[in-house]
């Protein structure tokens, strides 16, 4: 309810920041970025306190299984390009996540919005956690790539040029988000 107040969404039919489709509460849902069981040294790593995991700031609106994939870490949503590091895209880690529809019942599925930018309009989310997120679900895609070498003697892909961009990318955002403001404070 406080990602709905602070967007002014009245009512049941929610958009979803990556595909654009309006569902119900069922269809469309609020995902935190960083899960509210996160430990305290992740948060506290991230300069982040118990009030900034349940603030707006630590959530998107997305399709139910999108959100499901985000969580699984099957997914994430990374800068477009340096150019453009506030335009969010969505990077698939887990082909499985390709095939399974926005939500059940809908007819447009996953990797139909690969390389898609989130859209936010006024909505500014915690580029550090997103960034974490992305971190993680990088290298859990990078670990079973590595078991599958093993198991079935395939090369696993190339992930060392995603990670080093992945880690800029939170090195930028922390700063940003953190010392910068740490400055401002100071300045005041």
């Amino acid at each position: 309810t406080h990602l709905k107040k602070h967007l002014d969404i009245t009512g049941n039919n929610i958009p979803c920041m990556l595909t654009g489709q309006v569902g119900n509460g069922e269809q469309v849902c609020a995902a935190h970025i960083l899960p509210c069981s996160t430990t305290n040294n992740i948060y506290l790593d991230l300069r982040m306190t118990l009030s900034d995991l349940n603030s707006p700031r630590n959530g998107l609106f997305l399709s139910k299984n999108v959100e499901i994939e985000f969580d699984l870490l099957r997914l994430s949503f990374v800068p477009k390009d340096v150019l453009h590091p506030y335009e969010l895209k969505m990077v698939i880690w887990s082909e499985e996540s390709r095939t399974k529809f926005i939500w059940d019942g809908h007819e447009h599925m996953i990797g139909q919005y690969e390389g898609c930018t989130l859209t936010l309009h006024d909505h500014y989310p915690f580029r550090r956690a997103l960034s974490f997120q992305a971190y993680q679900a990088h290298e859990h895609a990078r670990g079973l790539a590595e078991d599958r070498h093993r198991e079935f003697g395939t090369p696993p892909s190339n992930f060392i040029e995603m990670r080093l961009r992945l880690e800029a990318n939170y090195e930028t955002s922390y700063r940003e988000e953190v010392l910068l403001s740490k400055d401002e404070d100071e300045d005041a």
